[in-house]
């Protein structure tokens, strides 16, 4: 699966990487018209952000095609149970080969928004709030999940699923207490 995502993730880069670029030259200057520094450590934030926001929607945007199953264009609206019950399949008739790929894609879709409820907060004052983070999370989560949605009339192999919403918006939660216990207090107070 890595190497169909390295060419689109390359072409992806080598378009964004240099227009990245030129948005951030032309607002430094924009904000030293104003006689208001940005920080290098501020610019890193915000780098650090664009090449999480990328690599993200690679990994969920970009159509990747697996092997298909009986269930291919699934959309799933029931939270919780059809997780639920499908590791309980997977576990009842012995499949505990796939039980690994049940984990992966769970715990996979919290620790893709961790670096979210983390990064967000540190770059941009603005969310520096438990709400701000987890509405982001789910608002970003609902893009995403929508992007797969349509996706699929154009070919690609992509589901979608409720549980996928509610664990990133984990992650974030997550991402974000883990900021608050290294932080402690606001770093921009």
């Amino acid at each position: 699966m890595l190497h169909q995502l390295l060419r689109p993730a390359f072409l992806i880069f080598a378009v964004t990487l240099p227009l990245w670029f030129l948005f951030r030259y032309f607002r430094r200057r924009y904000k030293k018209n104003e006689n208001t520094e940005i920080s290098a450590r501020q610019e890193l934030l915000y780098f650090f952000c664009y090449i999480y926001f990328t690599c993200v929607l690679i990994i969920t945007v970009v159509p990747v095609p697996m092997t298909r199953s009986g269930n291919v264009n699934r959309i799933n609206f029931l939270p919780i149970v059809t997780t639920t019950r499908e590791f309980l399949y997977l576990v009842s008739h012995k499949k505990y080969f796939m039980i690994s790929h049940w984990m992966e894609n769970t715990i996979g879709n919290v620790l893709l928004f961790i670096p979210l409820g983390i990064i967000l907060p540190l770059a941009f004052k603005y969310f520096d709030s438990f709400k701000k983070v987890i509405l982001t999370s789910f608002l970003f989560s609902i893009s995403i999940e929508s992007i797969q949605f349509f996706s699929t009339y154009f070919g690609s192999f992509r589901s979608v699923d409720i549980d996928d919403i509610i664990l990133n918006t984990l992650g974030g939660f997550f991402g974000y207490i883990f900021k608050r216990s290294f932080t402690k207090k606001s770093i921009y107070k």
